[in-house]
């Protein structure tokens, strides 16, 4: 059997902690299962113009050693800095094309590293349009297939507008929006993490045949044997709060803190006594929503953990029974699918791809981005049953968002492309 070459390029880090760099690690550490399948895979990130290609994933060591520098004067110092260009970049379109021109160079550079590198690639797989941009003006004579994923709900600038809104209408943004349109008529296939990012795309590209464009859910691996002994372990103790909510990810205005802030500070005082909220992850807004916590005397009800390595997450979502996420936009958001694995009751946004991990009323409660709704919610907690909510999330993680099902997609979507050649 010809073994056929995959080549994944996603600038930025293999520590990082957004959900494709997790699924790269799993593909790596289930490498055995594509090769049977008839494909090598390799994954290009930032680090590998110095150390190659990741054939195997990272250990959790270096992972763990990433996070913990996050306690350094260096870092602290360096986070204090971005922290002070993002916000900037809300409202001042230098800054803002000041951090797109960083990522473009930074996206760039890796293209241009992986290009002389290149070696009669079979498919080359992409994570964002910057990085297929750049791969289709660079590469020299491949006649390798693309394919573009999006994280997306499928409007194409939503999220960069909703981090950069001063750039609407700009020139700056209008040639980015050409670059974009570019990519698109050129790439061999475009997929999503949810159906509703196809749908939306394809109503925004009438014109893209639907037939190049796919859906492949996220998935995860289960937990080990020995990580449920800990899970149970936790899940025995006596806890001070009976609703015990936890929230993973960057902190900041897209992914909602703020409103469940604001509307813990707007429930009436015996049940604020019962709940307790966990933040795990870093951002802009973290600062802000420190001191307005405090200005609302509600540091008893609220911890926020800092930046927390992807293989401790599943230690504090045991110690808590309700996963909440109020974003305003999303792909699929695989925090709620660690969640789900965690037989966690889900709180979160009827936006993007969310209502496909959530029903409602059946594995937990979806409602807009808005604070009102989501005291509304919270209200409701007492003649809710977390438990059995619970239940359900497990047993819809357990049948349709594992890696098993994921894998098997991807080597699905490889074999259609050599299908679609062979026509």
């Amino acid at each position: 059997m010809h073994v056929k070459k995959v080549d994944i390029i996603l600038s930025g880090s293999i520590n990082a902690i957004i959900g494709p760099v997790g699924t790269f690690k799993r593909m790596l550490g289930d490498r055995k299962y594509f090769e049977n399948r008839g494909y090598d895979i390799s994954v290009y990130t930032s680090e590998s113009i110095i150390h190659g290609a990741y054939r195997v994933a990272p250990t959790i060591e270096h992972v763990q050693a990433d996070a913990a520098e996050t306690t350094s004067l260096v870092w602290r110092v360096r986070h204090a800095i971005g922290t002070f260009i993002r916000n900037k970049a809300r409202t001042n379109k230098w800054f803002a094309i000041f951090m797109i021109e960083r990522s473009k160079r930074n996206v760039r550079k890796l293209i241009k590293y992986y290009v002389q590198h290149d070696q009669n690639t079979d498919v080359v797989q992409c994570h964002s349009d910057l990085e297929m941009y750049y791969y289709l003006k660079l590469r020299n004579n491949s006649h390798a297939i693309t394919n573009m994923f999006l994280h997306t709900d499928g409007y194409p600038f939503k999220m960069l507008l909703m981090y950069h809104p001063c750039l609407e209408g700009t020139k700056y943004f209008k040639k980015y929006e050409e670059n974009f349109n570019w990519t698109v008529a050129n790439v061999d296939n475009i997929e999503f993490i949810a159906k509703i990012g196809q749908e939306n795309f394809l109503k925004h590209f009438p014109c893209r045949n639907k037939d190049n464009t796919g859906v492949i859910l996220n998935g995860i691996n289960d937990l080990t044997d020995e990580q449920i002994g800990e899970v149970e372990l936790y899940k025995s103790q006596t806890y001070d709060f009976k609703y015990r909510l936890c929230c993973t990810g960057t902190i900041n205005n897209r992914k909602g803190h703020r409103f469940i802030i604001e509307a813990l500070h707007r429930l009436p005082i015996e049940l604020l006594n019962l709940i307790h909220v966990d933040f795990l992850g870093e951002g802009a807004e973290r600062p802000v929503l420190e001191n307005l916590v405090r200005k609302y005397g509600i540091t008893n009800n609220v911890t926020f953990h800092g930046v927390v390595a992807n293989v401790d997450v599943y230690k504090y979502l045991a110690q808590n029974n309700i996963y909440i996420l109020m974003s305003k936009n999303e792909g699929l958001p695989i925090s709620i699918i660690e969640a789900m694995r965690a037989s966690m009751m889900v709180i979160s946004t009827k936006i993007s791809g969310i209502p496909e991990l959530v029903r409602e009323g059946y594995n937990g409660f979806l409602m807009n981005p808005d604070t009102d709704e989501l005291v509304e919610c919270l209200m409701k907690l007492p003649e809710t049953d977390i438990e059995e909510m619970g239940k359900n999330s497990r047993f819809r993680f357990e049948n349709e968002f594992t890696f098993a099902r994921m894998e098997r997609e991807f080597c699905d979507m490889y074999d259609n492309f050599y299908r679609k050649q062979r026509q």
